[in-house]
């Protein structure tokens, strides 16, 4: 064992700083342009999903229930003969209720 040299306890030389520092300045760079882009994204997804929400044309099947509910709103027409319902268009019914309230 006497040959075996013991190692010296600390490093003899010190760390490259400018290397080290263009490393860190790299990653922060990294990290901004990974941020930037990262919102860009969320932006461009909000605004896609906001499109096939609001702005984008409805269905066909969708218009079709639309107009056919329009219609029952503002027709007149038999509900239950036998009862005696009838529907008025909403219009009238919300004119009729008005004017039932002042009296």
């Amino acid at each position: 064992m006497a040959d075996l040299q013991h190692p010296t306890a600390y490093e003899k030389r010190d760390i490259p700083v400018v290397k080290v520092a263009w490393y860190g300045l790299a990653g922060i760079v990294f990290l901004v342009v990974i941020s930037l882009l990262g919102r860009s994204f969320f932006i461009l997804s909000k605004e896609r999903a906001y499109y096939h929400q609001v702005m984008q044309a409805p269905a066909p099947y969708l218009q079709q229930v639309q107009e056919a509910a329009a219609d029952q709103l503002n027709s007149y027409g038999i509900v239950d003969a036998e009862k005696g319902i009838y529907r008025i268009p909403i219009e009238s019914a919300m004119e009729k209720l008005a004017t039932e309230a002042k009296q």
